[in-house]
């Protein structure tokens, strides 16, 4: 039998009567069927993955019912809709707890970081028209500005009706936010506050307050709109709007609104009807209100006519600048002249609120030699 060559490069030839050993065996590979027999096997006796509780923290939307886990919001919003395979598992779910393997794992990896600063882009330019009150028409307006500085927008949800999705989505989640907070405090008591909207409505805005481990927080929860401003209809609206959103009234130890006779009394008033069915209830009177109420009675007590005065005399310098561009440019040429900070009047009116009466007053006095050299 002939000895099988020497490699090159090999320790063997320094060894007098040294020989190479014999080539291992090899198995034999398997067949694909053997294969996929043996991962049958596997399957079958291998640990099943549960879902976890823990991962439910930090992700509100997470649901698990019924063996499968999906997103709530998506099968709240997209149920019933043509999506595609990968978006179905989000509303469907899936039963399948793989993190690198499942159709969720995949779903989500295709949700990559650009997608999701486009959709980030979307949603601050709605929250930006719903914080100042535009129109839903302008959204359109700050994505296209959006494009002009260079950022990535994206072709879809840029209308109206998306910007309309978006607030309507983004409430949603901060009444969530509300409901869960308050589920942990042991109390809570409402601010209400009357206002008048664009269309000559009367709203009510009502705010929560309540503390938890020490902390005070002051929630927004939304507007209502009541039948007429009597006592019984607000109070019908304020009842129901804590109850539409599932807050526990037990918990309602304080009511805190402005001195209207609508709003405080002893009998028929919003408060004394809270009093009926929470009789420990404690009853505010707001203290911007009060401070308000107090400076106009103090400045009556010295004079009837003065508070009139002072307010009449620097809202009619304001209209009277306002509605002649002649006088405004005028009074500016006179400040100039003058070398002065240009001081413009202040309207006296648009809020009742002491602070801007006061800037109001300052802002005519600091101006009140230019506005003589100004009318002459």
């Amino acid at each position: 039998m002939a000895e099988p060559p020497s490699p090159a490069f090999s320790l063997l030839n320094f060894f007098e009567g040294a020989k190479p050993g014999l080539k291992r065996k090899q198995a034999p590979q398997s067949s694909e069927s053997e294969k996929k027999e043996k991962t049958k096997q596997y399957e079958k006796v291998k640990h099943r993955k549960e879902f976890k509780s823990h991962w439910k923290v930090g992700r509100e939307w997470l649901c698990f019912d019924e063996e499968k886990m999906f997103c709530t919001y998506c099968k709240e919003f997209w149920g019933g809709k043509k999506l595609k395979e990968l978006a179905k598992i989000w509303v469907n779910g899936t039963s399948n707890f793989k993190k690198d393997s499942s159709e969720a794992g995949k779903a989500l990896r295709q949700l990559n970081k650009a997608e999701y600063d486009k959709v980030s882009l979307r949603f601050r330019n709605a929250i930006a028209i719903a914080k100042h009150d535009k129109s839903f028409k302008d959204y359109i307006l700050l994505c296209n500005l959006d494009e002009a500085k260079g950022f990535d927008t994206g072709v879809t949800y840029k209308n109206d009706k998306s910007a309309r999705l978006f607030v309507k989505h983004i409430a949603n989640v901060e009444t969530e936010k509300t409901k869960s907070f308050l589920s942990k405090s042991l109390y809570f008591s409402i601010t209400i506050d009357g206002v008048m909207d664009e269309a000559g409505d009367e709203q009510e805005s009502i705010y929560l307050n309540s503390a938890l481990k020490g902390v005070r927080q002051q929630r927004f929860l939304k507007f209502v709109s009541p039948e007429s401003t009597t006592s019984e209809d607000i109070h019908a609206a304020i009842v129901e709007a804590l109850r539409d959103d599932e807050i526990d009234m037990a918990k309602l130890v304080g009511i805190t609104s402005d001195g209207a006779s609508n709003m405080f009394g002893i009998k028929k008033r919003v408060t004394a009807l809270l009093k009926k069915s929470h009789p420990a209830i404690v009853t505010t009177h707001c203290l911007a209100h009060r401070m308000e109420l107090a400076v106009k009675s103090a400045v009556k007590q010295v004079s009837n006519k003065l508070y009139d005065r002072a307010m009449t005399l620097p809202l009619s310098l304001y209209y009277f600048y306002k509605k002649s561009s002649k006088q405004k440019k005028q009074l500016v040429r006179t400040f100039k002249i003058c070398k002065l900070p240009c001081v413009l009047p202040m309207r006296v009116g648009g809020s009742r609120w002491v602070p801007h009466t006061i800037a109001a007053i300052n802002a005519f006095f600091r101006s009140y030699q230019d506005h003589c050299n100004a009318t002459g």
